[in-house]
């Protein structure tokens, strides 16, 4: 992934972040208050209810040995806010709360906790791994005579691609009647779209989705099916993080992505 996208990735991974205490506990509520924005927020840009988080891109280093590759640092400003608290006390540590799976009463110290332990399993991302550089100590701010916010910042690096990437599908093979693979690593992208198997007749793969005849469409790694000689199959994962009904991105042909039959 490259910047942008590894920026993504994080928001789709803070956004699915729960409480130990409830798979139905969201940290940032249903709404996901997670925003990639490129400077630090201001009290006006603070959305209203929290907790939230703030993804932002910092600055890059470019390797030296592989200009295809950058060293790209983020920071996570994150929040959070517990009413009847005089003091800034329960928005760093937590206070009374009615439910261990849901956010109200949780201090920053906690969604720190669970933010942490969200980005640092971002592994396996197209060999992208995200490690934690440091951290912020909280600060505290009176928004009116009954309530704190608290603010605690964490700083990550990760090795990007400089030109956006798309990752394809491994492994795939052909089981009695019918074709599977491995895509884990596609659908965990926030981008992921569907895939799509293509056959072409030779030894040699496809290039992309339109080299050759498609004959499996789908969001499943599987398609139940007969594998025809002489011919070579090639999966492919397609790619839209803008929400309309098309492929904005799709991945090559990879070694572990086709198969001669």
């Amino acid at each position: 992934m490259n910047p942008v996208q590894m920026a993504q990735q994080l928001k789709h991974k803070l956004q699915q972040v729960r409480w130990s205490a409830s798979p139905s506990g969201l940290v940032f509520g249903p709404n996901g208050r997670v925003v990639v924005c490129a400077s630090p927020p201001n009290a006006k840009q603070i959305p209203n209810g929290v907790p939230w988080c703030f993804v932002q891109l910092g600055d890059g280093t470019m390797d030296e040995q592989d200009p295809g590759l950058v060293e790209q640092r983020f920071r996570l400003a994150i929040g959070a806010e517990v009413k009847g608290d005089r003091m800034g006390e329960f928005a760093v540590i937590g206070g009374s709360t009615t439910s261990l799976g849901k956010s109200a009463g949780k201090g920053v110290g906690e969604v720190m906790e669970r933010a942490c332990f969200a980005v640092q399993n971002l592994t396996g991302m197209d060999g992208a791994r995200i490690l934690v550089s440091g951290t912020g100590t909280a600060a505290t701010h009176p928004l009116d005579t009954i309530s704190y916010i608290a603010v605690q910042e964490l700083m990550l690096s990760a090795w990007c691609t400089t030109a956006p990437h798309f990752a394809s599908p491994q492994r795939l093979r052909y089981n009695v009647t019918k074709w599977e693979w491995f895509g884990d690593h596609c659908e965990q992208r926030f981008d992921f779209f569907r895939y799509r198997l293509v056959r072409k007749q030779g030894q040699d793969p496809s290039v992309d989705p339109t080299d050759g005849t498609v004959v499996y469409t789908g969001t499943a790694p599987v398609f139940v099916g007969s594998q025809v000689s002489g011919w070579t199959y090639t999966v492919f994962a397609e790619y839209n993080a803008r929400g309309v009904a098309e492929a904005e991105g799709t991945s090559g042909a990879e070694v572990g992505s086709y198969r001669v039959a």
